[in-house]
């Protein structure tokens, strides 16, 4: 008996040992079995993902945006992913509108936990080290170089050094060597506004100021708007006016029906020849692209620019799931009666300085799943 009662005793030990080691078996079986079902399942479809949606369910991730400064497109955007994400269980956006795009995005997403922002493409190069610590996950449209400029002064500075205007041409920039001497003149005579610090256009207009050798020039540093004001209404104010956005602007579009013979300015185009993007791109380490203006302003199909892309990144702890629900909001948005309309009844600024994006120049958001 006493043996007996020795048994009974080991067995009842044992036994719970048992019942734990299954049952750690078990747990580990079942992680490893949701485990291999995620994988699979977000190879095919993230979508169908039945785990995700209710982990997402159960926590919500606040995430900051990096957008622009107010009167831009990169602000409306982020507008626009603040209003249609506030509401959704799994992620919401909140945007910083202090945000003056360009550089201080890329910055501010590198150094800020749980954040996206839009940079373009090339405001860094590739060996820079900000583009190393952040995540370029999409290009969501083609930004284009606009150079537009008061034709009636460089028509004034042509008479000045040549006597007469009877043969004059278009300015459009290219190689030192094909610029025109007055085209060089007037950039140097006149007030030119290139952007603010740290802005996309300002960083190409430099490109461009040492390749076609058209400096030094005055640089009054004026958001698009204001400078375009100063352009389109002051007689002494700006003649030269940068802008790296997409296109069509609707101001722009505005400002180029304009006519001396209203009483306006003969405001124009100024084109960028194809031939100038290698000697760019070979220079600055960018990826710069030659494109037109065909079908975006009336007269301009075949004034040739530079373009680049407006690219979504994130900070590098950003999930792969985060990302794919901000794409996905990013395609609902993308239809003429959402994104469009959002920014084209937003603020009074933003239909002056931008209208409508075509969403995103037409082209659906790419790798959005």
């Amino acid at each position: 008996m006493p043996l007996m009662n020795g048994s009974a005793a080991a067995l009842a030990e044992v036994t719970p040992r048992r019942v734990r080691a299954r049952t750690v078996l078990v747990v580990l079986a079942v992680l490893f079995g949701a485990g291999i079902y995620s994988y699979v399942v977000d190879i095919y479809d993230p979508n169908k993902n039945l785990l995700s949606q209710i982990w997402r369910g159960i926590r919500q991730h606040q995430y900051i945006f990096y957008s622009g400064a107010s009167g831009g497109f990169y602000i409306e955007i982020g507008k626009a992913l603040e209003a249609n994400t506030s509401a959704d269980a799994s992620i919401a956006v909140d945007n910083d509108e202090e945000s003056t795009g360009g550089l201080y995005n890329a910055t501010k997403v590198m150094t800020t936990p749980n954040s996206f922002g839009l940079v373009q493409e090339d405001t860094l190069p590739k060996e820079d080290f900000i583009r190393d610590h952040i995540r370029y996950v999409t290009p969501l449209y083609l930004e284009r170089l606009h150079i537009i400029y008061d034709h009636g002064a460089y028509t004034k500075v042509y008479q000045k050094m040549f006597g007469s205007s009877s043969d004059i041409s278009p300015p459009s920039l290219g190689t030192s060597a094909s610029v025109h001497k007055a085209v060089k003149t007037f950039f140097q005579q006149s007030k030119v506004s290139t952007g603010p610090v740290g802005s996309a256009s300002r960083i190409f207009a430099s490109y461009l100021r040492d390749v076609c050798e058209i400096g030094p020039f005055r640089d009054e540093g004026l958001h698009f708007a204001e400078a375009l004001d100063s352009l389109m209404h002051e007689d002494d104010g700006i003649d030269i006016v940068f802008s790296m956005a997409g296109a069509p602007l609707v101001r722009v579009r505005g400002a180029l029906q304009t006519r001396e013979e209203d009483g306006g300015k003969d405001l124009r185009l100024m084109s960028i020849e194809s031939a100038l993007v290698p000697e760019l791109n070979g220079r600055y380490g960018v990826k710069l692209r030659g494109s037109t203006f065909k079908d975006k302003y009336d007269g301009y199909d075949n004034t040739s620019t530079i373009g680049s892309y407006a690219f979504l990144v994130t900070s590098k702890d950003v999930p792969n799931l985060a990302v794919m629900e901000l794409l996905r909001v990013f395609c609902s948005l993308c239809k003429p009666t959402s994104l469009e309309l959002y920014v084209e009844h937003g603020e009074q600024a933003q239909r002056s300085n931008g209208g409508p994006i075509a969403c995103f120049d037409r082209q659906v958001v790419r790798n959005a799943g």
